[in-house]
């Protein structure tokens, strides 16, 4: 073809929402080398030849332009002389003449972030210099990359491990366990405390939130919130260096060339095989379940390797360029997970008719890999009752990386998925920009977050509250789960019971600032019973604490009798009942061992071991319902959940929330608190206790009555009713 029709195609293929970025100007030169003062025409076009849509500008580099693939494709980018861009590119020599020339090109193309996993494996580098301590290793080549910047990064540590979060990592060196932030800035030592023994690997089982450590020769579980080893098991058969957790059990490498493997079920070891390699000295190990492998890296070999599970296999990956050894840790972060899009797979919230509160959620628009990312939905479900509420915020923010982007469209749907559901009315707007909506009949609905003015995408925080409505008669709603972190703060929560969610009940200076270790019911929804090293009283909104007598005996659990007005204490060896007036206590010559309590079916649930116990107050012995499967239940809460006959438990080094069986001891988890404290739980029925009033038929003056409901003195005699001298005419 003639020079002036000439054009120049370059193939490229997009994914939905992959981003082609191209210079707005091209410079054509002569063939010296010199600017012509004319610029190349440029064009996309799809599969067929078809040109792409005008693009937008690049918002950081205005001498840019950016398309936006609307499908995955391939697209062709064209390159032809000044004046020449009526061609057909399916057809050689179809344009009309333009300037030629010599040019410079570059294309590149921006991939969507799509969803599963974005794994990273972390080093923690042994006897680290300037702090240059923590790394991310390249799983393909073993090339370090540092972590932050000199100044903000940890120390060496020997051990490292994964956490319950992509945030943070668990690290040890000598006498402490260490809390690391992901990006390297903090290392915090405050509230995990000493381990008194150099614990060379670490290991963590997120699905029992269970940390395992190693000295070298000895095995044992590791307190996360005091860096205490607790439970010693098997010893393995040879000194240990590095550990990690994987296919149900942990992984382990020491002084020989043996890889173990250590199984929880049955506490004991097993040789997988030989790596070939003659020792692991201060070796760092982690489990990859993708892959099904196991990183490993040593000390004195600058080699980063990976061995077969099965097999022992080893072989090396690249070189890290270090000598040293340390902790390796591999943490999965599941990015842009996107399983909500459709009211049929609506994020479900857990509230329900029989389970008002707050549910709180971090997402993000843009994240469905199917559709553009302004035209991603997220839905959540909840339920509510005839007259009950439901409060969301009016405006809910979009972010990006450099901040604010716009308001998010916020929408209700019912069951069926239309908008504006006749059976929720609108009644007001709170001081605080809420909404408040009503339902004139029970039923499912369905909150939609989507982007906002020009089909934003960004991440947004969401808090959606419903409120029960108190009926007739007894003025029954939805029972509060309350938790008291064991914590420097004392802070005071209800958790979610379908998901475990904790919402704080209020805000520094009113939470209730002392540790609360045990935690009971009272005889109102208004305020609990709360132990420390003093007998409490709490109200139910965290802002006054008022204490009971001078006891200072220290109860780790509390329970409440209401028929009884019985208050049950434990120090965790003794059972006491106790004058929730006076806080007098009643050693009961019985040994409980438990930590936490919970009163229901006519006596005591106790948790201390993990046998479920049960104290029957008319034998007064304690006998054992059964084996919870949870070895140990260090400073626990627990509550009775009458309707639904289980108990809820929340331990110290664990954030998760348990509900136990109380016929079989069966133990499963709801979900995650986000709290790893201990602590006190009391399940609070939301009842108002009615008052039965009666006047004689008496035409003089004289007493009237003001009848209780029955109920008994802590002695267990009958209560006594109410009198007063003067008489009122009452239907």
């Amino acid at each position: 073809v003639d020079p002036e029709q000439d054009v120049d195609l370059f193939k490229l293929d997009l994914g939905l929402g992959d981003r082609l970025r191209l210079p707005e100007f091209i410079d054509l030169l002569d063939e010296n080398g010199n600017d012509t003062n004319v610029d190349a025409e440029v064009q996309v076009f799809d599969s067929t030849g078809i040109p792409i849509s005008p693009p937008f500008f690049d918002p950081f580099d205005p001498g840019y332009v950016i398309y936006q693939a609307n499908q995955a494709g391939t697209f062709y980018v064209g390159i032809s002389g000044s004046g020449n861009g009526g061609y057909d590119p399916n057809i050689e020599g179809s344009g009309f003449a333009g300037t030629p020339g010599k040019y410079d090109l570059t294309i590149e193309t921006i991939g969507r972030q799509m969803g599963g996993n974005q794994s990273k494996l972390y080093f923690s580098r042994d006897n680290a210099f300037n702090d240059e301590g923590l790394y991310i290793l390249d799983t393909s080549t073993g090339n370090p990359t540092l972590v932050g910047t000199n100044g903000d990064n940890v120390s060496g540590n020997v051990g490292l491990a994964p956490s319950d979060t992509s945030s943070f990592l668990y690290g040890s060196e000598p006498d402490n366990l260490l809390k690391i932030n992901a990006d390297g800035s903090v290392a915090n030592l405050t509230g995990i405390g000493n381990i008194y023994t150099n614990t060379n690997g670490l290991a963590y089982d997120a699905s029992r939130n269970i940390l395992y450590g190693t000295d070298g020769s000895n095995f044992y579980t590791v307190n996360q919130s005091t860096g205490n080893p607790m439970s010693d098991f098997s010893l393995p058969p040879t000194s240990l260096s590095g550990l990690a957790f994987g296919n149900g059990g942990v992984y382990g490498l020491g002084d020989n060339q043996d890889l173990l493997f250590y199984d929880p079920n049955n506490d004991n070891w097993s040789v997988i095989g030989d790596t070939g390699i003659s020792s692991w000295q201060d070796v760092g190990l982690a489990f990859d379940a993708e892959k099904n492998v196991l990183y490993a890296k040593r000390y004195n070999d600058t080699l980063l390797y990976e061995i077969d599970v099965s097999t022992a296999q080893t072989t090396s990956i690249g070189d890290t360029g270090f000598l040293e050894g340390g902790g390796l840790a591999l943490v999965s972060d599941d990015v842009y997970a996107e399983p909500n899009d459709t009211i049929a797979q609506a994020t479900n919230t857990g509230l329900t008719q029989e389970n008002d509160g707050i549910f709180s959620f971090f997402g993000e628009i843009g994240d469905n890999t199917n559709v553009l990312p302004e035209d991603d939905v997220d839905f959540f479900k909840f339920d509510l009752g005839l007259g009950e509420r439901v409060r969301i915020s009016q405006n809910i923010e979009l972010l990006d990386e450099n901040g604010f982007v716009a308001n998010a469209e916020v929408e209700l749907f019912d069951e069926t998925g239309q908008p504006f559901p006749i059976n929720l009315d609108f009644l007001f707007t709170d001081t605080d920009n809420y909404d408040i909506y009503e339902a004139n009949e029970a039923g499912t609905f369905y909150l939609g977050i989507s982007g906002g003015s020009g089909s934003a995408a960004g991440n947004y925080g969401l808090t959606i509250e419903t409120i029960g409505r108190e009926m007739g008669g007894t003025g029954t709603i939805a029972p509060q789960l309350y938790f008291s972190s064991d914590s420097p703060d004392g802070d005071l929560y209800t958790l979610n019971r379908t998901t475990g969610n904790a919402t704080p009940i209020s805000t520094n200076p009113n939470f209730i600032g002392i540790r609360m270790g045990g935690l009971a019911p009272s005889e109102s929804s208004d305020f609990l019973y709360g132990s420390d090293n003093s007998l409490f009283k709490i109200n139910a909104n965290g802002t006054v604490v008022n204490q009971i007598g001078n006891n200072f005996i220290n109860y780790d659990g509390l329970a409440y009798d209401a028929s009884r007005n019985i208050l049950y204490g434990t120090d965790g060896s003794s059972l006491y009942s106790i004058n929730p007036n006076t806080g007098e206590d009643t050693y009961l010559n019985t040994s409980s061992g438990s930590q936490g309590l919970a009163f229901g079916n006519g006596g005591v649930y106790g948790l201390g071991s993990q046998d479920l116990m049960f104290y029957d107050p008319n034998n007064n012995n304690w006998s054992t319902i059964g084996d919870t499967g949870i070895s140990s239940w260090n400073n626990v809460g627990l509550a009775f959940d009458t309707e639904k006959n289980v108990l809820y438990a929340k331990r110290d080094g664990d954030t998760l929330l348990y509900e136990i069986d109380t016929s079989t001891a069966q133990t499963q988890s709801i979900g995650d608190t986000e709290v790893i404290y201990g602590g006190g739980l009391a399940l609070v029925d939301k009842v108002s206790k009615g008052k039965l009033y009666f006047t004689s038929d008496y035409s003089g003056s004289g007493p009237w009555w003001m009848f209780n409901p029955p109920t008994s003195n802590p002695d267990g005699t009958p209560g006594s009713a109410e009198t007063n001298s003067t008489r009122h005419g009452i239907t």
